[in-house]
């Protein structure tokens, strides 16, 4: 018999995938050798999955956190609700006190499936993290007075991950599932964002709240679906010149331990402002955004010790093109309870009136 010899277009197709997948397999692995060669778990962690774990970095007077590089160093995975977040830092650990009105008191025994919590506090900063390395000048920017007029425009609140809740029990997790998500809008952030609604209408705002869950139907098209949302809102509306999208992220570390984010003063859960840029689609006006979470900041750290974490930009866009005024709003983690929330948000209500012009 004859030897069949290959082709030679299909000889220089077949070389040159080989060459591609060998080129492209060195590189990988290249750049994840020095997480590698740190020689601890965090380091494994990297190379395998190519995602390099936050370390707790404590301040020097607190001896509660390990020290970075020691034996028993941890690291915190943060699984954000809207994109890595890196080097954060963190004020303070501390253990839940159980205060709070919850769906389990706090003298109540812990189920089986409780899982442990502890509570940190991560420092307000007004140097966002600037996540898509984009340019912009924080000082320029505060100079900038947000454009708001409560005499005609409307605020729109929304929920595009609706169906994201919170622990039942101030003193561990305690959920009907370990995502922390229900389609009950008495539980999720559909009810931090009817207290939202509530305290800003005592402050004379307009607001409009679409209860719509917009992940109910799935999550990978939550933003697809709320960007309908919001464009149905202000066809019936177009005095809207406000988007306040309400979330909570989740936060844990390697040990499988849950933190929640409480302020300065422990009695509410932490906030944090995502705005999105333009790096992947077109969104010119995304520092208008920028410069209005800045303001909200400067004035969340006048009136609460540590109840902003640092503004987070963004790659994605997060259909805040659609206003000038447009903002993701993070109310702590899976790990805060409903009431922590929502004691968030009145606060947050405070900072928006204390802001924007008077009518």
């Amino acid at each position: 018999m004859k030897n069949r010899r290959m082709s030679l277009p299909l000889s220089l197709f077949l070389h040159g995938a080989f060459l591609a997948v060998g080129v492209f397999s060195f590189f990988l692995v290249f750049e994840r050798l020095p997480w590698l060669l740190e020689g601890n778990m965090r380091g494994v962690f990297a190379f395998l999955t190519g995602i390099s774990p936050v370390p707790v970095r404590a301040e020097a007077e607190d001896e509660s956190l390990p020290e970075e590089g020691g034996d028993e160093e941890k690291f915190l995975i943060f699984l954000p609700d809207e994109g890595a977040i890196p080097g954060i830092v963190l004020r303070e650990e501390r253990s839940p006190d159980g205060s709070g009105s919850e769906s389990m008191k706090a003298d109540e025994p812990l189920p089986d499936n409780a899982e442990p919590v502890k509570a940190l506090t991560i420092k307000t900063s007004l140097a966002p993290k600037n996540n898509p390395d984009l340019s912009f000048d924080v000082e320029e920017l505060l100079d900038t007075d947000p454009v708001f007029d409560r005499r005609k425009d409307a605020i729109l609140i929304v929920h595009t991950h609706g169906c994201e809740s919170y622990s039942l029990s101030p003193k561990a997790f305690v959920a009907d599932n370990s995502d922390a998500r229900t389609r009950d809008p008495e539980k999720n952030v559909v009810a931090v964002g009817d207290v939202l609604e509530e305290e800003l209408e005592k402050r004379g705002f307009r607001v409009i709240h679409d209860r719509t869950m917009c992940d109910e139907a799935g999550f990978n098209t939550a933003y697809k679906t709320a960007l309908g949302v919001i464009e149905r809102e202000m066809a019936k509306d177009p005095s809207i010149a406000m988007v306040l999208d309400i979330h909570r992220d989740s936060l844990s570390s390697s040990d499988g331990t849950r933190y929640k984010l409480l302020s300065g003063d422990g009695k509410s859960s932490q906030i944090m402002f995502v705005v999105g840029s333009g790096a992947l689609l077109s969104h010119p006006g995304w520092r208008s955004n920028l410069a209005f979470a800045l303001h909200l900041e400067k004035k969340a750290s006048e009136l609460y010790e540590d109840l902003a974490r640092p503004v987070t930009i963004s790659k994605n866009r997060y259909n805040q093109h659609v206003t000038p005024l447009s903002l993701i709003v993070e109310c702590g983690t899976e790990a805060n309870t409903l009431s922590e929330a929502k004691e968030a948000v009145r606060r947050l209500a405070l900072i928006l009136d204390g802001v924007l012009p008077p009518a």
